[in-house]
C-alpha cells in the first residue's frame, strides 16, 4: 500500500524524532538500526533534508537530526515530500467497478477516509507511539 521510500522515510523520521533534541545520528548507525540499505537511506534522508524535515551536517561529527519544526507534519505531508503529489486512489481491493464512497464495499477504507486519517496523524504522534519499541531503542554506541 505504501512505497518503500515512504516507509523508510517514516522510520528514519521516527528514529530521529525520538532522539534527544539536537543529537546528530550517523547514516550508518540509522541504516544498521532500521535495517535499511545505507545507499537507499542516504537518498531518502537527502530528500527529507532538502525539505527541512531534518537537519543534516557533513563531516566527522555530522549526521542527521530531527528538526522540531517538523513535529506537526502529517503523514500525508511526509508522503507528498517523499513521493510528490500523494493521494489515495482507487479501490483498496483493486475492484474496477468501485465507485464513490456510497457504493464502496469497504467505506471505512475509502480513499477519502484513508487520506483524512493520515492527514490527522502527525509525525510526532507516530514517534510517541513508537517510543520504547525495540526498533527505536538507542544503540549502545549512541
Amino acid at each position: 500500500m505504501f512505497s518503500k521510500t515512504f516507509q523508510y522515510g517514516l522510520k528514519a523520521s521516527v528514529l530521529l524524532a525520538l532522539r534527544p533534541e539536537g543529537e546528530y545520528v550517523k547514516v550508518r548507525e540509522m541504516s544498521e538500526q532500521l535495517h535499511i540499505p545505507k545507499s537507499v537511506l542516504a537518498k531518502t534522508l537527502q530528500v527529507l533534508g532538502s525539505a527541512g524535515v531534518i537537519d543534516t551536517l557533513r563531516g566527522p561529527s555530522g549526521g542527521c537530526r530531527w528538526n522540531t519544526a517538523s513535529d506537526g507534519l502529517s503523514l500525508v505531508d511526509l508522503a507528498q515530500i517523499l513521493e510528490g503529489d500523494f493521494q489515495f486512489q482507487g479501490c483498496l481491493l483493486g475492484l474496477t467497478d468501485c465507485g464513490p464512497e456510497d457504493n464502496c464495499i469497504l467505506p471505512e477504507f475509502s480513499p477519502a477516509r484513508l487520506q483524512s486519517a493520515m492527514q490527522a496523524v502527525s509525525l510526532r504522534d507516530v514517534a510517541e507511539q513508537c517510543r520504547g519499541r525495540s526498533d527505536y531503542n538507542q544503540t549502545k554506541d549512541s
